[in-house]
């Protein structure tokens, strides 16, 4: 690659991460109130007046973290280096299906520590290494998820996971079938690391945004990296509290708080063309 070409790229980087910014700053004056502010009773107080159930205590821990860019790897690249499995690309995803005689079965109390072990052989899984085992990812049934981390902060986005497909029997085998897969490399911090809100900011922050809803639960909160923007094939990522909140039996919705301003995040991941 030319340096013409890396120049381009990085400017397209930054572009992008000052509109985010700049997009990030004005939802700020509008929809984030200061952890605190106008808040006549405790959080826990006003939770319990709504119902609003939860387990343990929020945490007023404020870590730090960064803007990351990364590429997502071309995972077709080293399939030669698989055995005993079928694969096909979809996109930058690889789905690979072991063959009958090779699918490994384990009993599924030691299913995690097996499976880990199994991912980290190259010929298993291509950079296994790099992920470890998600229990908050690992929500649905016949799935067991492993994501990539930066400096003890997890990924949650499908472009640096890793889904075991599983069955598990009535004798409490579980029987690994098959695997999807993303995967970014040549990560790097766009900026120094910065301080970031605490859990307790987020719940707050939720709640006077009406994200909320009364009779509701908090099931889990986690603080990971998520991607924001992707620019000339490098993603940006920025660390992220989510905020998982049962409002009926059937239904988990999924919240998420910039960690850097404090602010609630839209669904939607952007593109910036050249």
């Amino acid at each position: 690659m030319d340096f013409r070409r890396i120049e381009l790229i990085f400017l397209f980087v930054f572009c992008g991460l000052n509109l985010f910014l700049y997009t990030s700053y004005k939802n700020s004056v509008t929809e984030t109130m200061t952890p605190e502010t106008n808040l006549s009773t405790t959080l826990e107080k006003r939770l319990a007046n709504d119902n609003i159930s939860y387990s343990g205590n929020f945490s007023t821990e404020q870590q730090s973290g960064y803007y990351l860019t990364g590429e997502q790897s071309n995972l077709f690249s080293k399939v030669n280096q698989l055995k005993n499995q079928s694969y096909k690309i979809e996109e930058n995803k690889l789905v690979g299906t072991f063959y009958t005689s090779e699918e490994v079965t384990v009993k599924s109390k030691d299913s995690k520590k097996k499976f880990g072990d199994f991912i980290k052989k190259p010929e298993n899984i291509i950079s296994g290494s790099s992920y470890t085992f998600s229990e908050k990812a690992s929500q649905v049934d016949g799935q067991l998820v492993y994501v990539e981390n930066w400096e003890g902060i997890p990924f949650n986005d499908d472009t640096a996971k890793l889904t075991l497909l599983v069955t598990e029997d009535s004798h409490k085998n579980m029987t690994l079938t098959g695997y999807e897969q993303e995967h970014i490399e040549n990560i790097e911090p766009l900026r120094e690391k910065q301080g970031l809100i605490s859990e307790r900011d987020a719940i707050i922050t939720l709640y006077m945004n009406m994200k909320l809803p009364a009779e509701s639960k908090i099931k889990w909160t986690q603080l990971a990296y998520t991607r924001i923007f992707t620019a000339q094939n490098k993603n940006v990522y920025i660390p992220v509290w989510f905020v998982a909140i049962q409002t009926n039996k059937s239904s988990v919705q999924v919240e998420r708080v910039n960690a850097f301003t404090n602010t609630i995040l839209s669904s939607s991941v952007s593109d910036v063309k050249k």
